[in-house]
């Protein structure tokens, strides 16, 4: 009977201890993400500069100031800047927010007011503070009469975790 007695007290200081864990793994994942690349299938010269290049960065500045904020509270904010384009080649802006979870080496953003269960959630590797996804996109490029065109392919979205003082 004693022992059962210490048992309840062993078993609560353990699963506390694993909280806490938790806690702390979350603390040290949130935080300012930049992007850093977004790296096409096969080089593409969009920017006609004569070196064409896997990273789209490279090519054109609207992907410029994209980020993933986590913040610990288990929310995010997503801003992605990129090329589009209907009849002039122009950039656009995709702002998301939503709330994140992490598990193992993977980070989960949920947007809940997605439009279709496929955009509802993205699924980043994190590894050494570097997230990134590869999924299938379009990114931009010219046909063979120099129009712009978007092309399909497997696109990996690069962001490095911004250190903080």
């Amino acid at each position: 009977m004693k022992f059962l007695k210490l048992l309840f007290p062993i078993l609560s200081v353990l699963i506390i201890a694993a909280c806490s864990e938790d806690d702390n793994k979350t603390a040290d994942v949130s935080g300012l993400y930049n992007l850093t690349a977004v790296n096409a299938p096969r080089p593409v010269d969009y920017n006609r500069d004569g070196t064409a290049s896997l990273n789209l960065m490279q090519e054109s500045n609207c992907y410029l100031n994209s980020f993933i904020d986590l913040r610990s509270d288990g929310t995010f904010t997503y801003k992605y800047n990129y090329v589009f384009f209907l009849s002039d080649t122009g950039c656009y802006t995709e702002d998301i927010t939503g709330i994140w979870q992490y598990k193992g080496n993977t980070i989960t953003l949920t947007n809940p007011t997605a439009a279709d269960e496929s955009s509802a959630t993205m699924q980043y590797t994190l590894q050494d503070n570097i997230l990134s996804i590869i999924q299938e996109s379009s990114y931009p490029g010219y046909d063979s009469d120099g129009f712009p065109i978007f092309i399909e392919g497997q696109v990996e979205t690069v962001y490095g975790k911004v250190d903080t003082p």
